[in-house]
């Protein structure tokens, strides 16, 4: 078994242990919220929204902790192993036999039975996984070091949180904190730096298990086909820009799996626990990532909105009054609303109350930086050129859709006008794959296959986010192309810059609406060709047959298609060589082993100023204790010269490479250094000697 399976299996270890402990807590909540829900069955559904209520609680918690100082491994994991019990006690004294029957269930021969019962959804588990794993691990097996830049600043923060128990706050500025202490509170079972290097590299594989699980939930209650399930996750491994995101340890990934979680709630009847759980897994994406809570709240009001509507104008039978039933439709609207945000602010004030006082401002003013450009009235002559808009505007109108409309069309059409607004959803998606998910914004899916309430309320919600983004670039497009006004060039930047990361937080569901898509079609011919042919009896086994084999021959075809594409597709980006990640990887472990005193200086090869980096893989280099000093080694640079720099700076390590170095200078280095490592690729790490 190779170095890094080693780990893998240990990071697998490290977050299952995380996993069942917080859901624990998540399912006691669950049950003490409406003692009723002890009587629902123990289900996969209900134990990843059992994850979701117990890591939205724990990423408040896990904020005081670190605000007070005193994030460690008991703080953080006793109180919820000491409820955990409390909740097992609960079952089993107070509830009788309902809790006996609950842990019944855990017994070997029903265990047995369950496989049983559910083994080609185990086998459809296994084999996405197995295609999850080959797919990431294709991306991250690259190279030792991280992909790109950002992982090595992520590490760095979770390094802190672990090593001195609280935030760095000069960093909430930009981010919440929610992502830091979710891994931060993981690693707490471990002081492996190794370890937990290789942990938060494999983290975003965790994450993504976890939404595949979601997506397999809400599959499996659409399609009745075993085989669509199937296809629905394979799709969804094939998205373009969800396995770019996922190579890498990025607050997103977190975000993005607590949206998907979301999901299983439009699936549940509006209790006051599915109210409660909503307003908790709303509150946990905002303490994870402040743009991705802003799309979901968005998306999330405006599709109840809908929703409301679309109550409001059904005929009912009852004869009940009309204008009553809507009056109370209307009521419980706002009431649910209401109670849902409520949870959201309770949950988040800690954050909003104590970041606001530990960065003497109101931490409204950092978490919305992002949304400052849009304003409008910046001045005065914004206002003038609110004129100079509605002008624009009736010139579009007039010469574009009236005077030259016709021709403007179709020269645009062959110019790929509004069509190259769109090729975003192209590379980032499925690539020719996006024109069968488009194709069913417009199929009646909701005749042909009868779906309950639940369904279609999934369905418009998925529809709605597709919906949106497309007439966001559309609109992007027209910024750019008509109304070029200096007012909306910080909105076509926001537009353009920072609206692709929707992909990665919605994309993903648009694989169900490519399979039912593909269903459709399918059936729809099946259904002409009956028509069109007469069939005896004698061909009607033939003609199934036949109408099977074609059916799973083309899915197989298209997830191979989409699948393997993929991984020509995704882009990776390598800024540092393995041999430099080693290194510092050393001479991170050994100052984990062996603490630095304070002000302890070392010293660094500056490394090639590229891709506005500067010197982030040095942030695993993560000892607070340490200050870090950069120096350019020259072919021309004399040992003499290095030790009149080194002394006045009183440096007592360094890290560089001695391949560009002259062999004298090695000879002298080596009289003053004790090399504690060097690697096949020249680069080393010493300390001087005493």
């Amino acid at each position: 078994m190779s170095f890094i399976d080693i780990y893998f299996l240990l990071s697998i270890f490290v977050f299952s242990f995380y996993f069942c402990l917080i859901s624990t807590f998540g399912f006691a909540f669950f049950i003490f919220s409406n003692r009723d829900n002890i009587k629902q069955k123990l289900d996969l559904s209900l134990i990843l929204i059992s994850f979701s209520i117990g890591l939205s609680f724990h990423l408040v918690y896990s904020f005081i902790m670190a605000t007070l100082k005193i994030f460690n491994f008991y703080t953080i994991y006793l109180p919820f192993i000491v409820i955990d019990i409390f909740l097992f006690y609960y079952i089993i004294k107070k509830r009788g036999l309902q809790g006996k029957k609950l842990f019944k269930n855990f017994s070997f021969i029903n265990i047995f039975k369950k496989i049983k019962n559910h083994l080609l959804d185990l086998i459809i588990l296994i084999i996405i996984f197995i295609m999850l794993y080959l797919l990431q691990m294709y991306f991250i097996w690259q190279s030792v070091s991280y992909p790109a830049c950002d992982p090595y600043f992520w590490f760095e923060n979770i390094w802190f949180v672990h090593e001195n128990g609280f935030l760095n706050y000069t960093l909430i500025e930009t981010f919440p904190p929610g992502f830091t202490l979710f891994n931060a509170s993981m690693i707490l079972i471990t002081d492996d730096y190794y370890l937990i290097y290789f942990f938060l590299k494999y983290i975003p594989i965790f994450l993504a298990g976890i939404n595949i699980l979601v997506l397999f939930v809400i599959a499996r209650s659409i399609f009745k086909n075993k085989i669509n399930v199937f296809f629905t996750l394979a799709i969804y491994l094939s998205f373009n820009y969800l396995s770019y995101r996922y190579q890498m340890l990025l607050p997103s990934t977190l975000a993005t799996t607590l949206s998907f979680l979301f999901l299983l709630c439009l699936l549940k009847k509006n209790s006051i626990t599915i109210l409660e759980t909503k307003g908790l897994i709303l509150s946990g994406i905002f303490m994870t990532h402040h743009l991705y809570f802003l799309y979901y709240f968005i998306l999330y009001f405006f599709y109840t909105i809908i929703i409301l509507i679309k109550n409001l104008n059904f005929k009912r039978k009852n004869n009940v009054n009309p204008k009553y039933e809507k009056t109370v439709l209307i009521k419980k609207f706002f009431i649910n609303q209401i109670y849902i945000y409520s949870i959201v602010l309770i949950m988040i004030l800690p954050f909003l109350v104590i970041t606001s006082i530990k960065l003497n401002s109101p931490v409204l003013n950092y978490y919305f930086s992002f949304v400052n450009p849009l304003y409008l009235f910046n001045s005065l002559n914004d206002i003038i050129k609110i004129g100079d808009f509605f002008i624009k505007i009736a010139v579009l109108l007039m010469n574009n859709f009236f005077y030259n409309g016709i021709n403007n069309f179709i020269l645009k059409f062959f110019e790929r006008g509004f069509i190259s607004s769109l090729d975003i959803f192209y590379f980032q998606t499925l690539g020719i794959g996006i024109v069968l998910i488009i194709i069913s914004l417009f199929l009646p899916l909701n005749k042909l296959f009868k779906f309950n309430p639940k369904q279609k309320n999934m369905l418009t919600f998925i529809k709605f986010t597709l919906i949106f983004s497309i007439l966001s670039y559309l609109f992007l497009f027209l910024l750019e192309n008509y109304l070029n006004i200096s007012l909306f060039s910080k909105l076509i930047y926001f537009i353009s810059e920072f609206f692709k990361r929707y992909f990665e937080l919605f994309a993903g569901l648009w694989a169900l609406l490519f399979v039912l898509a593909f269903n459709f079609i399918f059936i729809y011919i099946k259904i002409k060709l009956k028509k069109l042919v007469k069939i005896t009896r004698n061909k009607k086994k033939i003609l199934r047959k036949l109408y099977s084999i074609t059916f799973y021959t083309q899915i197989i075809i298209l997830i191979s298609f989409f699948y393997l594409s993929n991984f020509k597709r995704v882009q990776y980006f390598q800024y540092f060589s393995d041999g430099h990640t080693d290194v510092i990887l050393f001479a991170g472990n050994y100052f984990n082993e062996n603490p630095p005193n304070d002000g302890t200086v070392i010293l660094l090869e500056e490394v090639e100023y590229k891709y506005n980096l500067w010197y982030t893989n040095y942030n695993l280099l993560a000892n607070s204790k340490l200050i870090k000093i950069y120096f350019n080694f020259t072919h021309n640079l004399t040992y003499l010269m290095f030790k009149v720099y080194y002394e006045s700076l009183n440096v007592e390590y360094t890290l560089f490479n001695i391949n560009n170095l002259t062999e004298s200078f090695v000879i002298d280095f080596e009289l003053d250094f004790d090399i504690l490592y060097h690697n096949n690729d020249d680069w080393l790490f010493a300390k001087l000697k005493l």
